[in-house]
């Protein structure tokens, strides 16, 4: 009798074991794209005209399918702004802008460190793309473009520096300042800074006593009313003046990344071979299907991922 009950002690055992085993079911799963005429596919990327409509392909019967992708699309800066200028007749050459990529930006309470700082910086001169008026009470747009600008921290600057003393040095007003972020797929705006976020803080170099004032004084920068930066006349037969307005650094985005929602493509009661979708948005996508095996005792899973690029 205590051998019967040990044999079927014993035949229990592996019975369990043998069912352990059907449960852990480790993920054998695999996907691949039908090809198309208007499909590239090479080892590590696929390119396709917007609106295609891809299948793919399974091997496998995991429990669970579902798919989800990251969007990545690069955007474009602009730097935007509007400029005036009144008084006298000398207004050529007596405003310039700069932008910088590497300026470290000002201590705020150290005339010297800031003006040498100031003087012997690498500034990038974009005044010829400036469309700067040459004459008083005309306005004139600009918009300069900053791809190069793309993922780095960017300081904009304006110098003041009339030449001209017998002249009246004249006021210049910048007006509706503001960087643009377009994206390349559909010029739509993705973000905008707007002069107010750019904190302009002025810098006197003639001016050791009051180099950072922020005034509507004249030769004086004044950010008070952030849609018009503005620095007043002085008459004629004064010290010329030598002024700079310089901003914070602005972080240019490289682009936009979208997160679609997770899509269930396949659960326990169906039997799916393949998975369409169609692509109506360009952008650079890592598409992403991951595959569940999944019982009360055992969970298993594997994600795959392909990189997909959906040309305009």
């Amino acid at each position: 009798m205590k051998l019967h009950k040990l044999s079927m002690v014993a035949a229990l055992l592996a019975l369990f074991a043998a069912c352990d085993d059907d449960l852990q079911q480790p993920v054998d799963f695999s996907v691949d794209i039908e090809p198309s005429s208007s499909l590239v596919i090479d080892d590590t990327l696929i390119t396709a005209p917007k609106g295609s409509k891809i299948n793919f392909r399974f091997k496998g019967d995991p429990d669970f399918i579902s798919f989800s992708y990251t969007r990545f699309v690069p955007t474009l800066p602009e730097l935007s702004f509007s400029t005036r200028a009144a008084w006298g007749t000398s207004v050529a050459n007596s405003l310039n802008v700069f932008v910088s990529d590497e300026f470290n930006g000002l201590l705020l309470n150290d005339f010297s460190k800031d003006s040498v700082n100031i003087a012997t910086h690498a500034w990038k001169d974009i005044t010829a793309d400036a469309n700067l008026p040459s004459a008083t009470n005309k306005v004139q747009a600009a918009s300069i473009a900053l791809g190069r600008y793309r993922g780095k921290d960017l300081v904009v600057a304006f110098r003041y520096k009339p030449t001209v003393a017998t002249d009246w040095q004249p006021t210049w007003v910048i007006s509706d300042l503001q960087l643009t972020n377009r994206l390349v797929s559909d010029n739509s705006v993705e973000s905008t800074y707007l002069a107010a976020t750019f904190g302009f803080t002025p810098f006197d170099m003639n001016n050791r006593a009051a180099a950072y004032r922020d005034t509507l004084l004249a030769g004086v920068w004044s950010t008070r009313k952030p849609t018009e930066l503005t620095i007043n006349r002085t008459s004629s037969n004064n010290a010329l003046n030598h002024d700079w307005l310089i901003s914070r650094a602005v972080r240019i985005p490289m682009g936009m990344t979208e997160t679609s929602a997770v899509t269930g493509v396949k659960h326990m009661a169906v039997s799916v071979e393949s998975y369409v979708h169609t692509f109506n948005q360009p952008g650079d996508y890592v598409l992403k299907f991951k595959a569940i095996n999944r019982n009360y005792l055992h969970n298993d899973s594997v994600v795959k991922t392909i990189r997909l690029t959906v040309t305009n």
